[in-house]
């Protein structure tokens, strides 16, 4: 339970989505190639809700 609520956290920080909460420069600045790896992963018009991860 404590790893799943852990993940809830991440996911939805402070009870809102995490892109609400979190600015893009956060990622850009950690993945130089961030813009390019989130563009292989998202369609458009596709508005599905995507969950992506990435490992450190």
């Amino acid at each position: 339970m404590q790893q799943l609520e852990g993940l809830l956290d991440k996911i939805f920080p402070n009870g809102s989505l995490q892109e609400r909460t979190d600015n893009f420069l956060n990622f850009y600045l950690n993945d130089p190639q961030f813009l390019e790896r989130l563009m292989e992963q998202l369609q458009g018009f596709d508005f599905s809700l995507k969950v992506l991860s990435y490992e450190d």
